[in-house]
């Protein structure tokens, strides 16, 4: 019997440091695109005066991310008239509407997108809804060329930036236009962990009291977090996503966490864990179906408490095959419960996504991170002692905090260049948003804000503090740029630059590289062609495969071939 389709599309889109799209790069030669980066290179050497790392983007190495596939599991499991297939690295695709027609048919209602990943970077406002182009006329055509296809096809938004609309239609400035493109053909908008949300909008069930409605556009706003109702579901990884043989994959082991960071945008008001024999049950599944023994976890802190790395400990070692994983972590447990990292040593644990944040003790307890510098920096050390070259270390810093200083930064910097643990340093500038949403961190510029922070939207984003501002922290990131890009040991880049980033660890290792080699790639000042080489022809085995799987014929195809 045929079901009905809906398709969702998925990826990290990609820049170049030239600001050109990768649709007006990938016609070019090697020699061409290389002598085009390093002239962007070599200006912005110059206008920052500073030796920028040099990445090449033309074939970023990123592995799939947990939203579309847990939302396709639950679809999967719970509406037995509907089928999801997942469209992964799509903007990728060279003529990606004869690509997609394959898949679409009379039974195809729905195409999702989901957006957190496909802002083009030199687009200057999410809002503007430009995705992964640079001009409203762009996307425009793009959703038109799908309902050539099919006319009746309607869209979904799901990700990150739906929260940015649901906020500024509905909460901020309701008076507000939609961008021209999202009001010709965006019909539906999930915000919030969709599993529960999807499956009642395909099966007819959603609660009216969800649904706001503007202009024609109605917006599904799930409210459960981790601590109110939110579920961590088995992932249910099928055969038709084309899942390779030892690929690594995403992991949900837990949802939202339970510290509260005052700088933080997530799930902050406690953690749901999956059951120990509903994990052992997912990952068996995924060993004897697909081979698979690494994994990202998508945690948000795995190492949250020491029940939870027994729990995950007992389960792994349990397993018949040895697993791999890399995760967020948060360090200064360790202070407390060392014992919990030569655990996750000893259950495979490959990599670390340290959140130090800063080592500033008077900007880390306003912020949440309380832990005395001195001890953070004695953990660090040690954490590399006891792994040696066994596991990936990064530290994430934040520049521009409350309590921060330009001294303090300076200072930080001075430690960073001294030690020799860290296999990565990646930072961010301090981001304030205005408070008007349920997520929002506690770090916040509403005027009655206990921080002393002051922000502007508007003719230009601007923020300050009592010890900084937004051209201060920009002013010290390019200082540590320079006192740290020749260090001998640790590589040093803004958590922005993609394609060398931590999270490009797992597909490296579906790519055949070993721990060590992988590392290496990750922290070199050049990546080798060779990489970005093998990952373009792994995507393009993936959307070949794919389209074999889940091609479609129309209605009146079958009729003549009948």
């Amino acid at each position: 019997m045929r079901k009905n389709r809906i398709i969702l599309l998925n990826d990290i889109f990609d820049n170049d440091i030239s600001g050109q799209t990768q649709d007006s790069l990938q016609d070019l030669d090697d020699d061409t695109f290389n002598n085009l980066h390093i002239e962007q290179q070599e200006k912005s050497n110059k206008k920052y005066e500073v030796k920028m790392i040099s990445t090449n983007n033309k074939y970023t190495f990123w592995s799939r991310y947990m939203g579309p596939y847990a939302v396709a599991s639950a679809v999967h499991q719970n509406c037995p008239d509907w089928e999801v297939v997942v469209i992964d690295w799509f903007t990728k695709i060279d003529h990606f509407h004869d690509y997609i027609a394959n898949f679409i048919n009379e039974d195809t209602y729905y195409i999702g997108l989901s957006t957190t990943f496909l802002l083009n970077t030199f687009n200057p406002r999410a809002q503007d809804f430009n995705l992964w182009f640079t001009r409203q006329r762009q996307v425009d055509d793009w959703f038109n060329k799908i309902k050539e296809i099919n006319p009746d096809i309607e869209f979904i938004l799901g990700g990150a930036i739906t929260d940015l609309f649901y906020k500024i239609h509905f909460k901020t400035r309701p008076e507000a236009k939609f961008p021209v493109a999202f009001q010709n053909h965006i019909n539906y908008v999930f915000n919030g962990y969709a599993e529960d949300t999807m499956v009642e909008f395909l099966n007819g069930e959603l609660e009216p009291q969800k649904v706001h409605e503007k202009n024609g556009i109605f917006f599904i706003n799930e409210t459960k977090m981790a601590s109110t109702g939110a579920k961590v579901l088995q992932s249910n990884y099928q055969h038709s996503m084309a899942i390779k043989n030892g690929e690594w994959l995403p992991l949900e082991v837990s949802k939202g966490c339970r510290f509260g960071c005052k700088f933080c945008f997530y799930d902050i008001r406690g953690t749901l864990i999956k059951d120990a024999d509903c994990l052992r049950e997912e990952l068996m599944y995924n060993y004897e179906n697909f081979g698979v023994t690494g994994y990202m976890l998508t945690d948000d802190t795995v190492n949250d408490s020491p029940a939870k790395i027994d729990m995950l400990h007992k389960v792994i070692k349990s397993l018949p095959f040895k697993m791999e994983w890399i995760s967020y972590c948060r360090p200064d447990m360790f202070s407390k419960y060392p014992e919990m990292w030569r655990k996750m040593i000893d259950m495979g644990c490959k990599g670390v996504f340290l959140g130090v944040e800063t080592l500033d003790h008077t900007a880390g307890k306003l912020a949440g991170k309380g832990l005395d510098p001195e001890r953070m920096k004695e953990i660090l050390t040690w954490m590399r002692e006891v792994a040696q070259d066994d596991v990936f270390i990064l530290a994430s810093m934040i520049i521009g905090l409350p309590g921060e200083t330009k001294e303090s930064l300076y200072k930080t910097a001075e430690w960073f260049k001294e030690q020799t643990v860290l296999d990565k340093i990646q930072y961010e500038l301090f981001f304030v948003s205005d408070g008007n949403d349920s997520k929002s961190p506690a770090f916040t510029g509403k005027p009655d804000n206990p921080y002393g922070i002051h922000l502007e939207y508007y003719p230009n984003y601007y923020w300050k503090h009592n010890s900084m501002d937004l051209h201060d922290a920009q002013f010290m990131a390019l200082e540590w740029e320079k006192m740290l890009i020749d260090h001998p040991k640790t590589a040093f880049e803004r958590h922005f630059s993609y394609n060398t980033n931590f999270w490009a660890y797992p597909r490296l290792r579906s790519l055949g590289y070993d721990h060590l080699e992988s590392v290496g790639i990750l922290t070199a000042k050049v990546v080798p062609q060779e990489v970005y080489e093998k990952n373009r022809r792994w995507i393009d085995n993936y959307h070949t495969e794919l389209k074999l799987i889940n091609h479609v014929k129309s209605l009146q195809q079958e009729e003549m071939l009948a």
